[in-house]
C-alpha cells in the first residue's frame, strides 16, 4: 500500500477511551502496560480523546503525564475542551449556530463545548427535590475535602480536583429504590438525567459520553467519514461503545463486563484486564485497519 494511502486511513481515525480501568489499571492507575499501543498512535498522528467521567483539572494533569496535546471530554460528556491550535473561534462559532444544546467559553488554552447545564443548576434542582421531597441523599456540594478522602480514599490534592466539577453533581443515594424511581421522575421533568458509576450517581443534563463522541468527532472532522474506536470498562461507557465504529469492551477485576446492545460497529472483548487489554486490542485493530485499507487498495 501507497504511504499516501495508508496516511488517508490513519487521518480519518479517532480514538476515544474512558480512563479508570480501562486506560489506567483500576487499583493503581498505572498504564505503563498500554504504552506500546499509546507510542504507535502518537507515531500515527491518530488523536486519542480521553472521555471520562474526571474533572477537567484532572484530566489536564493526566494529560501531562500521558503526554497528550488533544481534545478531551469531562464529567461523562457533559463538556469537551478543544485546543485552541486545533480549531478557529469561526469554525465554532459555525458549528454552535447549526447545533441547538451547546454553548462555547474561552477557557485558558482550551474551547469550551458544554453540552450539560452549568453544576449550579443541576445543585439547585437536586437540592429543591431532597428539601420538598425529603429524598435522602449526599452529594459532592454537601462534602468537604477532608470527607470525599474519607469516602474515596483520594489524597486531599486529587479530592480538590475531582471536586472541580463544572458540569454534574456525583451523589451518594441512601434512599430506597422506590424512593429512586421518583427521584429519576423528577429530575427528568427538569431536563436531567442520572447515571450511574461504580462509587456515585452523576446527575447531568441530557448528553452522555456517546453523545459527546459523535459532536466532537463531527466538530474535528466536518468532512469526511470517521472511523471511531471506542474503549470502556463500565456501564457509563456503554453510550458511547454502541456508537463507535469499533468498541472494545476491557475486562474488569471489579465487575463484569457490560453489555452492548444495538452497537453501530463492530464489539470486541478484550482477554486481559485494564491497559494490558487496552493495548492488545488497540494493536490488533491497528494492524485490522492496515489490512483491510491494504485489501481494498
Amino acid at each position: 500500500m501507497s504511504e499516501s494511502v495508508l496516511t488517508s486511513v490513519w487521518a480519518s481515525v479517532m480514538v476515544f477511551s474512558d480512563m479508570d480501568g480501562t486506560l489506567l489499571d483500576h487499583h493503581s492507575y498505572d498504564y505503563s502496560a498500554a504504552q506500546a499501543a499509546l507510542d504507535r498512535l502518537a507515531a500515527l498522528n491518530i488523536p486519542l480523546i480521553l472521555n471520562t467521567s474526571k474533572t477537567r483539572p484532572e484530566v489536564l494533569a493526566w494529560q501531562k503525564r500521558l503526554g497528550l496535546h488533544t481534545a478531551f471530554i469531562v464529567e461523562n460528556g457533559a463538556a469537551a475542551y478543544l485546543p485552541k491550535t486545533l480549531i478557529s473561534a469561526d469554525e465554532l462559532a459555525e458549528y454552535s449556530a447549526a447545533n441547538k444544546g451547546i454553548a462555547i467559553a474561552d477557557a485558558e488554552d482550551f474551547w469550551q463545548v458544554a453540552m450539560s447545564a452549568p453544576r449550579a443548576q443541576i445543585i439547585d434542582a437536586c437540592h429543591a427535590l431532597r428539601e420538598r421531597g425529603n429524598y435522602q441523599f449526599e452529594g459532592f456540594s454537601d462534602f468537604s475535602v477532608a470527607q470525599l478522602c474519607d469516602i474515596t480514599g483520594l489524597a486531599p490534592i486529587d479530592a480538590e480536583q475531582a471536586m472541580a466539577r463544572e458540569f454534574s453533581e456525583p451523589i451518594c443515594w441512601q434512599d430506597t429504590d422506590a424512593r429512586w424511581q421518583e427521584f429519576e421522575t423528577e429530575i427528568a421533568k427538569r431536563g436531567l438525567h442520572a447515571l450511574k458509576g461504580g462509587r456515585f450517581t452523576h446527575i447531568m443534563g441530557a448528553t452522555d459520553k456517546g453523545v459527546a463522541m459523535l459532536k466532537l468527532a463531527a466538530l474535528l472532522c466536518p468532512e469526511q467519514s470517521t472511523i471511531t474506536i471506542a474503549l470502556g470498562d463500565s456501564h457509563n461507557d456503554v453510550a458511547m461503545l454502541k456508537a463507535a465504529s469499533y468498541a472494545v469492551v476491557i475486562r474488569s477485576p471489579s465487575h463484569p463486563p457490560p453489555a452492548v446492545s444495538d452497537p453501530q460497529g463492530e464489539v470486541m472483548l478484550s482477554e486481559e484486564f485494564g491497559p494490558a487489554g487496552w493495548s492488545s486490542c488497540m494493536q490488533y485493530l491497528l494492524d485490522k485497519l492496515e489490512s483491510d485499507s491494504n485489501i481494498q487498495n
